[in-house]
């Protein structure tokens, strides 16, 4: 799986982008931020880097 795709269809857009602000307010949230899963901690870091 190639990392960001172009062509990313409405339906993974429905699911990444709530999935992603739920991940960013539990991540300013949290005392802990480093408590993500590797799936959120690499969308992080694909936004981020």
């Amino acid at each position: 799986m190639s990392f960001p795709r172009p062509n990313v269809s409405d339906l993974e857009l429905a699911v990444l982008i709530p999935e992603l602000m739920i991940s960013l307010l539990s991540l300013f949230r949290s005392k802990a931020p480093l408590k993500l899963t590797p799936t959120q901690r690499f969308i992080a870091m694909g936004i981020f880097a």
